[in-house]
């Protein structure tokens, strides 16, 4: 069930696709569940559907919410999370843990608090909290007094003791255990992401202005592509996350051939960056050249592959244009700084104009995120925060494992640990005795469907799934 923190890729074959039911995306929640779902998750006599597990874990968390209203939230009843200042999807990672131990304890989880981030000149809900954003997870006394709850804080061993990954999933409540650690943070994710009246409205206006609404309702295959540039093309954050700032064009190189394979036509792409933006009316124009003069020459786009750019695909890119920033990475412009030291800054000396700025681009984020979710074929890079939370939620909505490609690490479910691993970032450690060990320029061994070994970056072919054998020590960044 955790295939995905093994692997950086799945692109079934037509063959497999057939056998997924509604795999081409779309608004509906439970809207396109996948053959894993439809035949059980856990496997054996003891094998339960994505779905069904989802609606016990619902039914689970409204009773631990029962109980404390019962009670009217007296001690004993629920706990509190009071966010930790960070990236916006770093934060909401940060509540697995702790909301994890609270379901085994039997306690309710009160909405998470998000001072500093979120602005209270934008959200009337005292303290401010994620409910500024999502249906509050919290039960309905968790306001006032009743916010006189512990704080779950998790030292370094506790999240350690609290890693769904670890001693066969310990941490994980029973009977979802069976169903793997993916499952379980992408889960919780959902019921923690529920959007609101305003969030709501908000990503139905975000679909239209995109086009991406149109799109799916037309029925088309539309690939989710996520490219961010900004702060993460820092020399100090590619060091930090394992993450190196690509150019469009090698997103394009990688899924171009698939795309093209199963017939995509559009691609959403969120985006931080203008630059990206134009390089993607670049690559639209590139393409429909590509195909006026396959066509002039009396070639199909079916036989066009092999001369034309990006493997043959012909699509058009769809934008929400009031989300992207005027970031450049053209020589010579110097680096956004780090989003956490600004975020920290605003927070730290009251910036009210600055936290209104803060709480737009983490509503901006998240409803690039919760569309890219709606796509049929998600592509970007696993080190990012934003691009595995989108991806968990799109596997939620699925009942199972929507298509991808992450082009450098397999998805991360572990917060706070050093255990996200980009094989195509090779770093050095140091050892015990200071020497320093230089990293091989050659990580990892790539084993295909066929059973040989190929390259570790590239497309690939239609059908396959990579896994990688990685070397202990080598490549790990914190999740």
């Amino acid at each position: 069930p955790d295939f995905v923190l093994h692997n950086r890729r799945l692109l079934p074959t037509r063959h497999q696709l057939a056998a997924c039911s509604g795999w081409r995306g779309g608004a509906g929640t439970e809207g396109r569940a996948t053959a894993a779902a439809q035949r059980g998750v856990g496997g054996g006599a003891a094998g339960v559907s994505s779905f069904d597990a989802r609606r016990r874990l619902r039914s689970r968390l409204a009773s631990l919410r029962r109980a404390a209203e019962s009670a009217s939230c007296q001690p004993g009843t629920t706990v509190q999370k009071d966010l930790h200042l960070s990236g916006f999807f770093s934060m909401l990672s940060s509540t697995i843990k702790p909301w994890t131990a609270a379901i085994r304890l039997h306690l309710a989880l009160q909405t998470p608090l998000a001072a500093g981030l979120l602005s209270p000149a934008r959200c009337a809900r005292r303290p401010v909290d994620l409910g500024c954003f999502f249906v509050p997870v919290g039960p309905a006394c968790e306001t006032g007094a009743g916010r006189r709850a512990p704080d779950l804080r998790l030292n370094l061993a506790q999240l350690r003791r609290e890693s769904p990954l670890t001693h066969d999933g310990a941490a994980i409540p029973e009977p979802f255990r069976q169903l793997g650690a993916f499952w379980w943070v992408s889960s919780l994710l959902a019921e923690l992401t529920q959007p609101n009246a305003e969030l709501a409205a908000r990503l139905d206006a975000a679909a239209a202005e995109s086009g991406l609404a149109a799109a799916l309702a037309n029925g088309e295959v539309v690939v989710g592509m996520h490219v961010r540039h900004g702060d993460s093309c820092s020399a100090a954050e590619a060091v930090r996350t394992c993450r190196t700032c690509d150019p469009l064009e090698t997103y394009l190189q990688a899924i171009g051939s698939y795309a093209a394979f199963v017939g995509a036509s559009a691609v959403f792409l969120a985006t931080d960056s203008a630059d990206v933006v134009a390089a993607a009316r670049a690559a639209e124009r590139s393409m429909a050249g590509a195909a006026a003069n396959g066509a002039a020459d009396g070639v199909g786009n079916a036989q066009a592959g092999g001369g034309a750019p990006y493997g043959g695909a012909r699509v058009r890119f769809l934008v929400v244009h009031s989300n992207v920033s005027r970031y450049s990475t053209r020589a010579g412009a110097p680096p956004p700084e780090l989003l956490d030291l600004v975020l920290k800054r605003r927070a730290g000396g009251n910036d009210v104009a600055g936290m209104a700025a803060s709480h737009e681009a983490a509503l901006a984020g998240l409803v690039d995120a919760m569309l890219l979710a709606r796509t049929a074929i998600l592509v970007g890079k696993f080190s990012s925060g934003m691009f595995r939370t989108a991806y968990a939620l799109a596997a939620a909505r699925a009942g199972g494992l929507p298509p991808y490609l992450s082009l450098d690490a397999p998805w991360c479910a572990d917060y706070g640990l050093p255990a996200a691993f980009n094989d195509d970032f090779p770093q050095g450690r140091h050892q015990a005795d200071g020497a320093r060990r230089e990293a091989e320029a050659e990580q990892v061994v790539i084993q295909t469907q066929a059973g040989g070994a190929t390259s570790s970056r590239g497309g690939g072919k239609a059908g396959q799934a990579r896994g990688i054998v990685r070397k202990a020590r080598e490549n790990v960044c914190s999740c």
